[in-house]
């Protein structure tokens, strides 16, 4: 039948959880992990992380704004500091309000990240080229404000 005992060497263990044998949830799982299996969807991810954390420099140095573009994978974060930022105590250089600026940027064409400045955002493989330049058009947007108020 469906029922499997997980064992342990001490005996008999047990588990919970509430998706457990839920038939909509293993199709989904299933269905998730044959869409990935072929590597795509990460290759995808990579592309445009890369496209982003290329423009977000690319427009610090632009507006004279230190950012540090951090991310892969299709996480994503701009810290506003020289850098690096290799551990917690380095990310928390960066200036919150200036990502306080990004975030409104962004805000203002639709587009939704971290509300924090430690906080990361993700992009999704359905996230386009396009996507990510409305992104850096937010940046472009918010990095002229920082520049133009310091």
């Amino acid at each position: 039948s469906g029922h499997h005992a997980l064992r342990h060497q001490a005996g008999p263990v047990g588990y919970v959880g509430t998706f457990n044998g839920h038939a909509v949830a293993a199709a989904a799982a299933r269905a998730s992990l044959a869409a990935l299996a072929d590597g795509s969807a990460l290759a995808t991810l990579r592309a445009l992380t890369a496209r982003l954390q290329t423009g977000l420099a690319e427009l610090g140095e632009r507006h004279g704004v230190d950012v540090v573009a951090a991310g892969g994978g299709g996480h994503f974060q701009p810290y506003f500091t020289r850098g690096p930022v290799v551990d917690y105590r380095s990310a928390l250089a960066t200036n919150g309000d200036h990502y306080a600026a990004f975030a409104r940027a962004c805000g203002r064409r639709n587009v939704l990240v971290a509300d924090k400045a430690l906080l990361h955002s993700a992009l999704s493989a359905a996230h386009t080229e396009a996507d990510v330049d409305e992104v850096l058009a937010a940046a472009d947007e918010a990095f002229a404000e920082i520049a133009r108020s310091r």
